[in-house]
């Protein structure tokens, strides 16, 4: 919950933020079934169906989760090399029927409703209404730069996202954004084009992502020992840069939307972390170091969360459970 970005919603509980945490709850569902569709054979079909569904649905309620399709192809792809073997003396496995019945016809029973109410309210089957919302930006000007002003702005939000440091103190809440998040620039006049730029925090800040330095080893490691989970670390965070392609090129730098990909960079941290672990099963010792370092990151992660949500929704923090919070964690 604190490392999936969801506590930086709790801002301002409206549209934006409605849209984004139920895309975000479909996801994590989907994801849960497609995982358990492995341990149970005899609802396997059926929790395939229901994952893909709830990826769907995701899509109705943030249109850039439509990219997370990829991830539901890689479940369905393993899929079929489960049911194969599984059905090894059987003629009866159709690998297009359980594609179809698994993966297209629950996005077609989504997306059909969809398109219809979008060209019947905006005139556009891919129109979610972006281009109509009383906003104070032109969005339709904000993907207009040239390729040198696009490259601009996809490099500056991929810093911004990534590298973000943030300052520290010793003082209550300990932890805030740079630049400073009451002050921050709606519209970025250093870069020749135009964006949105919130501070937002950097994932780097997080101690449990830097297990992704050890990608290249887990992987190698993953292909002789877990097929599922090979290249899921990279894929995922593949879908993770790609939406923030997608989005400095269309929106900016805001950060509700580090909602779409935080948890992303956070499940192939994870498994990274459990891997390296794995890599070291035949020292004891070193095996202990280094799942203590897995607990400690863990838990300086959820702090550093906790903290920078208390940054971001501080305007509309009671006065009482604000004084609370300082007693309670002041020294």
């Amino acid at each position: 919950m604190m490392v999936s970005g969801i506590l930086f919603l709790c801002r301002h509980p409206v549209s934006y933020e409605l849209a984004l945490a139920a895309a975000l709850m479909f996801l994590a569902l989907g994801l849960f079934l497609f995982i358990r569709a492995f341990a149970d054979e005899r609802n396997f079909r059926l929790r395939f169906f229901l994952a893909s569904l709830c990826f769907a649905l995701a899509v109705g309620c943030r249109p850039t989760a439509v990219f997370m399709f990829v991830l539901a192809l890689f479940f369905v792809i393993h899929g079929i090399g489960y049911l194969r073997k599984k059905a090894a003396l059987s003629s009866r496995f159709s690998a297009m029927r359980f594609v179809l019945a698994c993966l297209v016809l629950p996005y077609a029973i989504v997306a059909m409703p969809l398109m219809w109410y979008n060209y019947a309210r905006f005139g556009s089957i891919t129109d979610f209404g972006a281009f109509h919302q009383l906003t104070l930006a032109n969005m339709k000007a904000l993907p207009l730069a040239n390729p040198i002003g696009k490259l601009l702005k996809f490099l500056s939000a991929l810093q911004t996202y990534l590298f973000n440091p943030l300052d520290f103190s010793a003082h209550f809440p300990f932890v805030s954004l740079k630049p400073d998040f009451e002050h921050t620039q709606r519209y970025d006049v250093t870069l020749p084009v135009f964006m949105f730029n919130d501070a937002t925090i950097g994932l780097a800040n997080l101690p449990l992502l830097w297990f992704l330095f050890n990608i290249r080893r887990v992987d190698a490691v993953m292909r002789e020992n877990d097929a599922l989970l090979c290249r899921l670390p990279l894929l995922l965070l593949g879908i993770g840069v790609f939406h923030i392609l997608f989005l400095s090129l269309n929106a900016g730098i805001i950060v509700r939307y580090s909602v779409d990909f935080l948890w992303l960079f956070t499940l192939a941290a994870l498994v990274c972390a459990l891997f390296t672990c794995r890599i070291h099963a035949d020292n004891a010792p070193l095996k202990r170091t280094m799942l203590k370092t897995v607990y400690i990151s863990c838990a300086a992660s959820i702090a550093f969360c906790f903290f920078l949500s208390l940054v971001l929704f501080d305007a509309t923090l009671s006065l009482s459970l604000r004084d609370y919070l300082q007693n309670l964690f002041s020294l």
